[in-house]
């Protein structure tokens, strides 16, 4: 009934070319967001926004990409053990892990390690890894690189093995 109210309102059309989620979906997940304090990681989750992004590029059950960068500083950060802040390009940096959707946007990070932490560390000490059960349901998984450990819910590419001709 509330779907026949609002579906002729100009929000629900655009010029655009992608097509808008069904409109019984947004009402939907406004409703599951105003009745309960869900994150809107898990509302996206339960109603399945992040697989259809990555099922478009055949990637099935993936939620997310992960993965670490640097975000370069001016200058030294006023802390006692600077040079744990200098990145293997001589750069004063501090660390970001994020996670992606299908479209590069944000939908969880860390951020603020120093440069010298390797992406292993930051991700073992991370949200995410900590709290993996909030996040991840069923068979959902992430994508990241060969950085990062193989585990039920991550897919690690393959890793060359030692002496292997295989480029």
């Amino acid at each position: 009934m509330l779907v026949d109210k609002i579906k002729f309102h100009p929000v629900f059309y655009s010029n655009s070319n992608n097509n808008q989620t069904d409109i019984a979906i947004q009402l939907a997940v406004v409703l599951y967001r105003l009745g309960s304090n869900a994150s809107l990681w898990t509302i996206a989750t339960l109603f399945g926004k992040f697989h259809k992004g990555f099922e478009n590029f055949g990637f099935p059950m993936v939620i997310g990409a992960i993965d670490g960068s640097h975000i370069p500083l001016m200058e030294a950060p006023s802390k006692i053990n600077k040079d744990i802040y200098i990145s293997c390009k001589h750069q004063y940096t501090i660390h970001l892990q994020a996670i992606v959707d299908h479209k590069g946007h944000f939908t969880c990070y860390e951020i603020g390690w120093p440069a010298s932490v390797h992406n292993t560390k930051v991700f073992k000490y991370s949200y995410i890894y900590k709290n993996n059960n909030l996040f991840i349901k069923d068979k959902d998984y992430l994508l990241n690189d060969s950085a990062y450990p193989l585990l039920p819910w991550i897919i690690t590419p393959f890793k060359n093995p030692q002496g292997s001709n295989i480029q």
